[in-house]
């Protein structure tokens, strides 16, 4: 019994040899190559050489750790800005209709975002901007939060309701989101893998203590002291005051926490309305603290 314990290690550790080489040999450079792109190729060319059982949970660790390196901190002050001009473009052209207000949330704890969307063949995936190379916040995500958090705690702001601000399946609200993505990187990397441990799995049908096998899932998030940029349009016809009022209340709700795993600490930000001296070259009407 321990002679084949043994054997199957030694097994495991030759795959995850040949997996790391793989890995390395597509080099996850975030300033030369697409990481989205580089991963799922990485994916299907590792596999080819491998054909290990549980291939996906070896490959999902050794990427993770991999897109942590590649993503120092240090490394990064060009893809930031070019985050920062994307937002520019988009507020010039939503400022004729609307009061625009730049905002920023800053990752008090790991953030899990969007872990469903299949960007990334991963076993737990995170919301990833392809084109700019970036993970993100979903404004759907942000919208949602700020949607429940008026809901259920009943609140209005100058008589409007949450279905005015926000809409509804028949009509459309007077505030925009747009998606959120990092500006600044307070810490050593951008993102920083995470662990995840079920200890049963109905695939396997192994739902009893007896029979349990728990397999540890590697994972990405955002690392804590990550800075993101988004922008909230409210329509023009809403008083400027209003408008101000509105944004504080999202502001609250944000700062409750976003994405998954809030309940146990995850997603906690500091949001705050931009208050810097320098304008975006834009003809917007930003609303600073």
């Amino acid at each position: 019994m321990c002679g084949t314990m043994k054997a199957g290690k030694q097994k495991i550790s030759r795959v995850e040899e040949v997996l790391k080489k793989c890995i390395e040999e597509v080099r996850l450079d975030p300033a030369r190559v697409n990481v989205v792109s580089a991963t799922s190729r990485a994916f299907v060319e590792c596999y080819l050489k491998t054909r290990v059982d549980d291939y996906i949970a070896h490959f999902s660790r050794l990427v993770s750790e991999a897109i942590y390196r590649a993503f120092e901190c240090s490394k990064l002050s060009e893809i930031l800005t070019e985050t920062s001009k994307r937002l520019d473009t988009i507020a010039s052209s939503l400022a004729e209709a609307h009061h625009i207000f730049d905002m920023r949330l800053t990752t008090v704890s790991r953030l899990v975002i969007d872990t469903r969307n299949p960007i990334f063949p991963l076993e737990i995936s995170i919301a990833w901007d392809p084109m700019l190379n970036v993970p993100f916040i979903p404004s759907s995500s942000l919208k949602g939060r700020a949607r429940a958090y008026f809901e259920l705690n009943n609140v209005g702001v100058d008589g409007l309701k949450a279905y005015e601000l926000y809409g509804t399946q028949s009509s459309e609200g007077v505030v925009l989101f747009t998606d959120a993505y990092p500006v600044s990187c307070g810490g050593k990397h951008l993102v920083e893998p995470d662990v995840l441990t079920p200890h049963y799995s109905e695939a396997r049908y192994a739902i009893d203590e007896a029979s349990a096998s728990p397999v540890p899932i590697v994972f990405l998030t955002v690392s804590p002291e990550v800075t993101f940029r988004f922008l909230i349009a409210i329509d023009r016809e809403v008083r400027t005051e209003t408008s101000v009022k509105v944004v504080n209340e999202i502001s609250k709700a944000l700062s409750a926490g976003v994405g998954a795993k809030t309940t146990v600490g995850y997603g906690r930000l500091k949001v705050e309305r931009h208050s810097g001296s320098q304008k975006p070259s834009t003809t917007a009407q930003y609303y600073r603290a």
